[in-house]
């Protein structure tokens, strides 16, 4: 966990240019440990119902990130990204399709990556500063997938460009266009992430070039499990 944020950058060059990154191919076994990374950080929160305190401000265990912190809100933000976008980073996911199974897994890892995110939000708050003024980020579930789509936008053009320079993934039918498609068909709908996704420029995400700190929310906001559908 302490090196989630290289791991999921890694994964996104692997995707785009695995024929010439690496002639093994890991996309099975990542994918598996992510899955119980997200699925260790939900029993350790939501699971365990933690309530994080001035005391105890987040989980204990090493690989859980420091939610108290910026660079483990960076670190837990990329771990869900990874996990919303295991449908467009699975090079099987173009040809011939995957599994049954396999389908079944993400979308399993994907229903607890949006509880703990939910979760997130109602325990904590991020505040940006601004001119030595702290104020807090609004609707932190809409500034997520804002930060989602700027994230994607960035792999898409990474994955044209690649494809220009005659860098291509392992399966044939992994371009630039089938990922859009893919794009497309999982965030149908989601207004936040394509406000992101259409206004991203460039490679850096706008709110990292700001400064934020993380606060614990007071008093934190009711959760139950039945309004996430969990």
């Amino acid at each position: 966990m302490s090196t989630i944020s290289d791991t999921v950058y890694g994964i996104m060059h692997t995707f785009v240019g695995s024929s010439v990154l690496t002639n093994t191919q890991h996309t099975a076994d990542s994918r598996m440990l992510l899955r119980r990374s997200v699925s260790h950080v939900y029993s350790l929160t939501v699971a365990e119902n933690f309530q994080p305190s001035s005391c105890v401000p987040t989980p204990k265990s090493a690989h859980v990130p420091k939610l108290n912190t910026v660079e483990g809100v960076v670190d837990f933000f990329n771990l869900l990204s990874v996990t919303e976008l295991s449908d467009i980073l699975n090079p099987f996911s173009y040809n011939p399709g995957l599994q049954i199974k396999e389908r079944v897994r993400i979308i399993h890892a994907r229903k607890l990556s949006r509880t703990l995110l939910r979760w997130f939000w109602g325990h904590y708050e991020l505040r940006e500063i601004v001119d030595g003024k702290s104020r807090v980020v609004p609707n932190g579930e809409e500034f997520y997938y804002k930060h989602l789509g700027h994230q994607t936008k960035t792999l898409w053009e990474y994955k044209k460009v690649a494809e220009q320079c005659d860098m291509r993934s392992d399966a044939e039918d992994c371009t630039a266009e089938a990922v859009e498609a893919s794009i497309k068909k999982v965030f149908q709908g989601n207004t936040a992430f394509w406000d992101g996704f259409n206004r991203a420029r460039g490679t850096s995400l706008s709110w990292c070039n700001s400064t934020f700190e993380v606060c614990l929310r007071q008093p934190p906001a009711a959760f139950n499990l039945r309004d996430c559908g969990a």
